[in-house]
């Protein structure tokens, strides 16, 4: 469902099933499952795909270049869909600088809605953090203990992170990969100031 024609197409061809019922009709869904996209979903479809335990990815610079459409990212976690932060390819995005994302993902919902609290910063960031390593079922994307350490620090002395008057708010709408000092996987550093 990432077009509105492959999806009306999907129902046409099905009779009337959306593509999230075709998919879990066939068991798709039966296994911890991502679906990418998930711009034109309905209301059914985030029905299954949070009983499913299916996570959206939600790919916001791609489905704009694209002009895809805007995945209705507050209806689907109001549903109780886990949404996680994604890239897409750089064929229909340029880059995968993920602070991009997330920045767009923010603020897109909000004007969409009208609403500047229709999606937090906080929620911007879990979803490229602790929602992601739910998809992939991996026990990440926090900093506390039992949890991998998976980290990356950013530069709070960059101009572009001053002031910093809320660190969530700075890391969403503020800042980008150029950012970054360090990443550390499972505990052990793979890059820092500019070296792998």
């Amino acid at each position: 469902s990432e077009t509105r024609k492959e999806h009306e197409e999907c129902k046409a061809r099905h009779g009337g099933k959306t593509p999230a019922a075709v998919l879990a009709g066939h068991g798709v869904f039966d296994v911890r499952a991502i679906a990418a996209h998930c711009v034109w979903t309905e209301p059914g479809d985030w029905a299954i795909l949070a009983e499913k335990g299916v996570t959206a990815i939600h790919n916001p610079m791609s489905n704009l270049k694209l002009g895809s459409g805007v995945a209705p990212v507050v209806d689907l976690r109001k549903a109780g869909v886990n949404v996680a932060l994604g890239t897409d390819g750089v064929s229909s995005n340029n880059c995968t600088d993920l602070f991009g994302d997330m920045k767009v993902a923010a603020i897109l919902h909000n004007g969409v809605r009208c609403d500047p609290l229709a999606l937090t910063a906080w929620d911007a960031l879990e979803m490229a953090t602790v929602n992601g390593a739910r998809a992939l079922g991996r026990k990440t994307g926090r900093i506390q203990p039992g949890y991998a350490a998976d980290l990356v620090l950013l530069d709070g002395e960059a101009p572009n992170l001053i002031p910093c008057h809320d660190p969530v708010n700075n890391i969403v709408y503020a800042a980008h990969c150029s950012n970054v000092v360090m990443n550390m996987a499972q505990g052990k550093v793979i890059y820092r100031n500019g070296e792998f």
